[in-house]
């Protein structure tokens, strides 16, 4: 009968498989960029948001048994790893402001912040609209 593995050769095997995963993923994103060009940072959290979300239902699909464009249920826990490391690169070296189309969130009176790059933006006073005069 073959030796179980000890609790620290298990936990060394399971590292290794890991950081082959990561590997992967790292390719995957590498090959992927070559033709998108850094897209997920013009799109922004957003984006990669709904590319996750997209990939969420890709796997319900899977588990259900349905095949979806040909992509394995590892494929699509790949995909979202990379989505999820974009996120985190996105969420820790957001966009340059000045590369930045801006998606305001308003943050409190007068205030507002880019969710895309940060920029904290203070907003001028909404000028008053001139009545229209009545139809004649």
């Amino acid at each position: 009968m073959p030796e179980t593995p000890s609790a620290d050769r298990y936990l060394e095997i399971e590292t290794e498989l890991f950081s082959e995963y990561a590997r992967r993923t790292v390719s995957l994103f590498a090959e992927r960029n070559q033709v998108y060009r850094s897209q997920f940072r013009r799109e922004g959290l957003p984006a990669v948001l709904g590319w996750i979300r997209t990939k969420l239902q890709r796997v319900a699909s899977c588990l259900h048994g349905d095949i979806v464009d040909d992509e394995s249920l590892a494929e699509n826990f790949l995909d979202m790893g990379a989505y999820c490391l974009m996120g985190a690169m996105l969420a820790e070296d957001p966009m340059a402001p000045e590369d930045c189309a801006h998606l305001l969130r308003l943050t409190g009176e007068g205030q507002s912040v880019c969710v895309l790059c940060g920029l904290e933006l203070a907003l001028g006073p909404i000028p008053e609209l001139p009545t229209p005069a009545p139809p004649t």
